[in-house]
């Protein structure tokens, strides 16, 4: 009996724990399906959408059975070959999941300051794709994100960026790469195509030139160029309100109470 009482009860036990690890609840609004990530916190991440139109804005936030759920993801595959031709991602969006627009048709794209990663292949094939914005706050591109985004010319990374996953791989046509990123982490072999590495201009922050000719792959590209410099102080007429001086055989003048070298680049 023991033992018959011992397995109903394990039987019970085991009915439970598959319940628990059962697919969050989802629920569709407007054409679009959602999932609760947080019951508590009361977040969601779209799965899916049901919509036929080309242009999509999407919401920051969702009402379902008299609960208001924050939208914090974009989930993995929720707009692939949907082949939209506009999208509004709201802020508030944190995530963006794997091949979550990939194949999409539009020709822009501007990303909320709330945005922290970008999945896997997430915008793979946005072939009209010309014009993009990438938001400081930005830490992560996973491999592939914007592969063979083949009319992409220009591209700015943030700042807070730490990771770049062959991120740009496939993206043979972009001609300046714009960096923001004061210490330059390193990157991947193929984060961007060969073409790029040899043709293209890498810009980056005033006084940062060495450190990104330091490393891997950064060096790769064949030209490097600072930007953001103050003004060049060998342009500049000496007056009696700028002192020169001789340091360990460096060149520096004083100016404003700052001290800068022949580039114009302050020295702290």
């Amino acid at each position: 009996m023991k033992k018959i009482l011992l397995s109903l009860l394990s039987t019970v036990i085991m009915l439970s724990v598959a319940t628990s690890i059962q697919a969050q609840e989802t629920f569709e609004v407007d054409g679009i399906k959602y999932e609760i990530t947080d019951a508590s916190a009361q977040t969601v991440k779209i799965i899916d959408n049901w919509y036929t139109q080309k242009d999509y804005v999407l919401v920051s936030s969702v009402t379902h059975n008299d609960i208001t759920y924050k939208v914090t993801e974009i989930g993995d595959y929720a707009f692939a070959s949907c082949y939209i031709t506009g999208v509004v991602i709201p802020e508030g969006i944190e995530v963006i999941g794997e091949r979550a627009f990939s194949n999409s048709s539009f020709t822009s794209l501007e990303l909320p300051s709330t945005v922290k990663s970008i999945g896997v292949n997430a915008f793979r094939d946005c072939q009209n794709l010309k014009d993009l914005v990438l938001n400081e706050g930005l830490t992560t591109i996973d491999f592939a994100a914007f592969y063979s985004c083949v009319s992409l010319t220009e591209i700015t990374l943030p700042s807070t960026l730490t990771s770049i996953n062959d991120a740009f791989m496939g993206s043979a046509f972009i001609t300046t790469v714009v960096s923001k990123i004061q210490a330059p982490m390193t990157i991947t072999y193929d984060t961007f195509h060969p073409e790029v590495y040899s043709k293209a201009v890498l810009q980056v922050p005033a006084g940062t030139k060495e450190a990104y000719e330091a490393v891997d792959c950064w060096r790769r590209f064949q030209t490097i160029t600072e930007t953001g410099t103050p003004t060049a102080l060998h342009n500049t007429i000496i007056n009696e309100e700028i002192q020169k001086k001789i340091l360990n055989g460096q060149l520096l003048i004083l100016r404003d109470g700052k001290t800068y070298n022949v580039m114009g680049a302050e020295v702290k």
